[in-house]
């Protein structure tokens, strides 16, 4: 499975202050940090925009989310320096991770309620 995965991976570069997924926007791929740093940020009315995760290390992973809920992304993640993130698209998300889909299921409740941070930031 490892095999397979490595050749669907695909390799993204992205500069200082641009955005990886945009929230709102439908989700096509799955992304792993391959070198650099990332943050995502929420968006509401009242608070602006809010810092709601760090990505600082190789291996950190974002756009999970709206793949296994087959929803719109959450959050917009921007590269905070030059950063390398290795994708996986849709498709290939489903057949090769469909196995431990039950584990990235399990740990979703582990996100925070973003809706909570939004009310508390408007404060």
């Amino acid at each position: 499975e490892l095999a397979r995965l490595s050749d669907m991976l695909e390799s993204e570069l992205f500069e200082v202050g641009d955005e990886i997924v945009k929230q709102g926007d439908h989700g096509n791929s799955f992304y792993i940090i391959e070198e650099g740093e990332a943050k995502a940020y929420i968006h509401g009315e009242e608070a602006g925009e809010v810092e709601v995760k760090h990505y600082a290390r190789p291996g950190e992973y974002f756009g999970e989310v709206a793949l296994i809920m087959d929803e719109a992304r959450r959050a917009t993640v921007r590269a905070i320096t030059d950063c390398s993130v290795l994708s996986v698209s849709r498709d290939d998300f489903d057949r090769v991770l469909g196995p431990i889909k039950g584990i990235l299921e399990a740990h979703i409740d582990r996100y925070p309620n973003y809706a909570d941070m939004l009310s508390a930031a408007a404060e």
